[in-house]
């Protein structure tokens, strides 16, 4: 057996396929399942990847509408307070 440069499971055997025993088979259809489960452990990898970047700029995001609550939250009790302050005028 051999694993090549890509994490690929190689198995050569020098018999032809017909003369393989049913040892040889059973580890061949054990190496394709190997490989099958690298495979999709590598397609979930590049996934995990893909949700990271996209929580931290959900992170990013999030931070700047944090920002412009703060923001807005102070306008309007700036706006409140003249509002306040004119119906006191009004009322005098």
């Amino acid at each position: 057996m051999i694993v090549n440069n890509k994490g690929q499971l190689l198995a050569f055997y020098l018999l032809s396929g017909s003369q393989r025993t049913m040892e040889q088979a059973a580890i061949c259809e054990a190496l394709q399942r190997i490989e099958a489960a690298l495979a999709r452990v590598e397609g979930a990898t590049r996934q995990a990847v893909n949700l990271r970047g996209r929580h931290e700029a959900l992170i990013e995001q999030h931070e700047a509408l944090a920002t412009r609550h703060v923001t807005l939250k102070s306008s309007v009790e700036q706006s409140l307070s003249r509002i306040d302050g004119l119906i006191g005028q009004a009322d005098k």
